[in-house]
C-alpha cells in the first residue's frame, strides 16, 4: 500500500492547486486592501495548510521512490542493489505513514461540528436477531468517535436510534440502504435508514429580531394614542412577528410580544425538521428499494462486502470497529 488510489489523489490535487490560490491572492496589492476578503483567504488557506503540506511532503516523497526504483533496476552490483533496496523499503514505509496521515488530515479538515443522526433499522426478511445485530455494530461505531448514542425505539423487526456529536450524520450518511446477513447458508435483510436530524438552538440571539412601536388604538382611557405602548416584533430569518397593545407599559407589551413570536419561532422550526425528515425518509426509500444491497455480512466466510465501492473487509474489523473503517472509505 504505497499509492493513493486515483479518486483521492484527484482530490488532493485540486485542494493543493486551491491551496497555492489563496496563497497567491493573500499576496495581492487588491486582497491585501480589502480586510474582509484578506480574513477570507486566510481562513481558507489555513484550513487547507496541513493537508497541503502532507500533500506535498507525499508527492516528494513519491519522486524519491521512482527514482529508486529506477536505480535499482539499472544497478548491476550486488551490494549495492541491496543497498537500494533498503532505501525503497524505508520510502515505502514512510509513504504509507504519510497516506494514513492524509487521510485523517482530509477528514479532519471536512469534519463539521455538532450534527445529529437518526437510524431507522426495519427488518425486511430472514432472522430477528439481525436488528440487534446492526445495533450493536452501530453502538460499537458511536463508541468508536466518541458519539453519544440513545435508543428511541426497539422492537423486535425494527430499531430506532439516535446519534449526537462530531459529524454524526456525516460520517454516516452515506450508509443507507439494503444490508444483508448469511449466516450458516440463510439470508437475512434490513432496511436501513440514516436521517440528518437539525438541531436547532433554543436560545434565539436578540439581533435575530426587529422590534417596533405603535400608539395604542381603540377605546380606552387617557394613555390611549398619548405614549407608543403597542409592539411589533420581527424575526428576520423566518419573518414571523408578534403584535402586543394590550397592556399600558411598552415594556410588558415587549415581554408578552417577544414569549409570543419566540414560541412561533420554534414551532417553526420544529415543523420545518419534522417535513425535512420526513422528505428524507421518503427520498431515501424510494431510492433504496430499487437497489441491491449496501453491505453484505458474511458471517460464512468473515467477510463484509461494499458494493458501493466494491471493497471487501475482514469481518472481525468491523465488530471490533464498528463500521469506522467503511465510512472513512466512502467519505474519501
Amino acid at each position: 500500500m504505497n499509492s493513493i488510489d486515483q479518486k483521492f489523489f484527484n482530490k488532493l490535487q485540486e485542494l493543493d492547486l486551491r491551496y497555492n490560490e489563496c496563497l497567491a491572492m493573500l499576496n495581492s496589492v487588491e486582497v491585501a486592501s480589502d480586510q474582509k476578503l484578506f480574513r477570507a483567504f486566510e481562513k481558507e488557506q489555513a484550513k487547507l495548510k496541513p493537508v497541503a503540506e502532507l500533500f506535498k511532503e507525499y508527492s516528494e516523497e513519491k519522486k524519491q521512490q521512482e527514482f529508486l526504483q529506477e536505480l535499482y533496476s539499472l544497478a548491476e552490483d550486488l551490494s549495492e542493489r541491496a543497498k537500494i533496496k533498503s532505501e525503497l523499503e524505508e520510502c515505502e514505509i514512510l509513504l504509507e505513514t504519510l497516506q494514513k496521515k492524509l487521510k485523517q488530515e482530509y477528514l479532519l479538515m471536512n469534519t463539521s461540528q455538532t450534527e445529529r443522526a437518526k437510524i431507522e433499522i426495519t427488518l425486511k426478511s430472514g432472522s430477528k436477531d439481525f436488528v440487534n445485530d446492526l445495533r450493536q455494530i452501530f453502538e460499537r461505531f458511536a463508541q468508536t468517535e466518541g458519539l453519544e448514542i440513545c435508543c428511541l425505539k426497539n422492537e423486535e423487526t425494527s430499531l430506532v436510534l439516535q446519534l449526537d456529536g462530531n459529524s454524526a450524520y456525516e460520517k454516516l450518511g452515506s450508509l443507507s440502504g439494503i444490508y444483508c446477513q448469511i449466516l450458516c447458508g440463510k439470508k437475512s435483510e434490513a432496511i436501513v435508514v440514516i436521517l440528518n436530524l437539525k438541531i436547532f438552538d433554543t436560545n434565539i440571539d436578540d439581533d435575530e429580531f426587529v422590534i417596533q412601536t405603535s400608539k395604542s388604538g381603540g377605546a380606552g382611557g387617557q394613555h390611549i394614542n398619548k405614549t407608543e405602548s403597542a409592539v411589533k416584533i420581527i424575526h428576520t430569518k423566518t419573518g414571523l412577528f408578534a403584535e402586543c397593545e394590550d397592556e399600558r407599559s411598552q415594556q410588558k407589551n415587549k415581554e408578552r410580544a417577544m414569549q409570543n413570536l419566540k414560541e412561533k419561532v420554534l414551532n417553526f422550526y420544529k415543523q420545518s425538521g419534522e417535513k425535512d425528515t420526513n422528505n428524507q425518509r421518503s427520498r431515501l426509500k424510494s431510492a433504496i428499494f430499487s437497489n441491491t444491497p449496501i453491505l453484505i455480512f458474511d458471517c460464512d466466510k468473515n467477510i463484509v462486502s461494499l458494493n458501493k465501492l466494491k471493497k471487501s473487509y475482514n469481518f472481525n474489523e468491523i465488530k471490533k470497529f464498528g463500521l469506522q473503517i467503511i465510512t472513512n472509505d466512502l467519505r474519501i
